[in-house]
């Protein structure tokens, strides 16, 4: 390698726009330049190792932290739709008991309209009956004095 390329790819290895594969031609001592082979074999020496593991290492502590993250978020859905439910029911509960006492009160009061039915104590027979209809058969007696 010469020396113009050499000091090419010392700077852009200073202003740090070198690319892996020109570092690693400087750092392996194929340049010509003795004053720069101290500082590359300090660099060669200096550099650290990556322990085993430490990819594992920090992923299962990232997914640790969005566990518990969701964890919380979980028990906070939980509660809310916890309330929101038994606020509706009461609500409506609420509501629909109001709405039968006034319907009962509606029905008193047209009853209450209405004469009571005099219970007569005569034999009658039962003809047809119906959810909402009821046919009697009335004896002579009855038909006669109703006239």
């Amino acid at each position: 390698m010469s020396n113009k390329e050499n000091k090419n790819l010392l700077n852009k290895y200073l202003e740090a726009e070198s690319s892996l594969e020109e570092e690693k031609q400087l750092l392996d001592g194929q340049n010509n330049d003795p004053a720069m082979d101290s500082w590359f074999r300090f660099v060669n020496e200096s550099k650290t190792k990556v322990p085993a593991g430490l990819n594992d290492k920090i992923i299962a502590s990232i997914e640790s932290r969005n566990k518990s993250k969701h964890r919380f978020m979980n028990w906070g859905y939980g509660i809310a739709a916890s309330i929101a439910l038994i606020v509706g029911v009461s609500f409506f509960h609420s509501r629909d008991n109001d709405d039968y006492l006034e319907k009962e009160a509606l029905l008193n009061e047209a009853l209450s309209m209405f004469p009571e039915p005099q219970q007569q104590d005569t034999d009658r027979t039962i003809l047809y009956e119906d959810e909402m209809i009821i046919i009697y058969v009335a004896s002579n007696e009855e038909f006669e004095n109703s006239k």
